[in-house]
C-alpha cells in the first residue's frame, strides 16, 4: 500500500478584497479505488474539511471583528490574516506508515496554537493513534 503526501491546497477567505483568514492543508493521500485506500482518503478528507470549517465557522468571524473594529484608514493595506496549516509527513516504520499530522494557527507572523498527533496506517488499512512514550517515574526509596 502506498501512501504520498498529497498535495497543499489553501482557502482563503476574502471580504471587500481583503483576506482576512486562510486555511492551507497538506494531508496524505492514497491512490487506487480498493476498500483501504477509500477508508484513508475518507479519513483525511473528513480532517481537512474540519479544518476548513474551522476557519470559516471561527477565525473568519474574529478576523473581521478586528477588521471593522479599526480605526487606521490604512487597515486595507495593514491587515493581516489568520492562518491555520494542517500538515502531515509520511514515514514508513516496520511494516505500518508512521503519520504526523500538525496544526498551526499564525497572525502576524507569530504562532498561536501548534499541536502534532501521530499515526499508525497498518498495511490492512486501520488509522491507529501513537501513545506518546511513558514517563518513568523514580523509585522510592525506604
Amino acid at each position: 500500500m502506498e501512501i504520498a503526501n498529497g498535495k497543499r491546497r489553501t482557502e482563503a477567505f476574502t471580504e471587500e478584497g481583503v483576506t482576512l483568514a486562510e486555511v492551507s492543508v497538506a494531508l496524505p493521500h492514497c491512490p487506487g479505488d480498493d476498500p483501504i485506500a477509500t477508508r484513508i482518503n475518507r479519513f483525511y478528507e473528513g480532517l481537512a474539511k474540519g479544518a476548513i470549517d474551522i476557519g470559516k465557522e471561527l477565525l473568519l468571524p474574529r478576523s473581521r471583528a478586528r477588521y471593522k473594529a479599526s480605526d487606521d484608514p490604512r487597515r486595507r493595506f495593514t491587515h493581516r490574516p489568520y492562518r491555520l496549516e494542517l500538515t502531515a509527513v509520511c514515514a514508513c516504520r516496520d511494516d505500518a506508515t508512521e503519520v504526523k499530522r500538525t496544526v498551526t494557527l499564525f497572525h502576524r507572523a507569530r504562532r498561536l496554537y501548534t499541536e502534532t498527533v501521530t499515526e499508525r496506517i497498518t498495511p490492512e488499512g486501520w488509522i491507529l493513534p501513537q501513545r506518546p512514550p511513558r514517563e518513568k517515574k523514580p523509585a522510592k526509596k525506604g
